[in-house]
C-alpha cells in the first residue's frame, strides 16, 4: 500500500499549525506506512502535499486567502517513515493579488530534508 494507490478520502495529514514569534507556522508530525513510497520512506507526493499546506495556512493565517499557482520542491534528503518532522512555512514576498512564500520539513535532527518555494494569487473578492 502507497500514499496515492490508497483511498485518502477524509483522512488528511491532520497537520496543525501553530505561529512562532516571527509569523512562521509551523506543525509537528510522523509520516506513518500510509504515505509511504520506497520502502520505509515517505512518498514525495505526500511531502509535497504538507509543503504545499505550510503555504497555503501561512497566507490564510495572514488573512489572505490564495490559491497555489507554483510549487518548486527541492528533495534534499529522504524522509523516513516514522520519523517525526517539523514543517514549517512563512511568507517571502507580495506584490499586487501575487504572495511568495517558502516552506520546509526538517527531520529530528533539524536536518533540511525538504523545501519548496511557492507563489499564491489571492482569491478574487466578488462584486458587491
Amino acid at each position: 500500500m502507497t500514499f496515492v494507490g490508497s483511498n485518502f478520502v477524509g483522512r488528511g495529514f491532520g497537520l496543525r499549525f501553530a505561529a512562532d514569534a516571527d509569523g512562521v507556522l509551523c506543525a509537528a508530525m510522523t509520516f506513518d506506512e500510509r504515505y509511504m513510497g520506497p520502502p520505509g520512506i515517505v512518498h514525495g507526493g505526500a511531502l509535497a502535499a504538507a509543503l504545499d499546506e505550510a503555504m497555503t495556512a501561512t497566507v490564510f493565517h495572514h488573512q489572505e486567502p490564495a490559491f497555489t499557482a507554483q510549487l518548486n520542491i527541492s528533495y534534499r534528503q529522504p524522509v523516513r517513515v516514522g520519523g517525526a518532522v517539523r514543517v514549517r512555512g512563512w511568507l517571502t514576498g507580495r506584490e499586487g493579488r501575487k504572495r511568495w512564500l517558502r516552506a520546509e520539513i526538517r527531520d529530528e535532527a533539524d536536518a533540511l530534508c525538504v523545501e519548496a518555494e511557492g507563489l499564491f494569487i489571492l482569491m478574487s473578492r466578488p462584486n458587491t
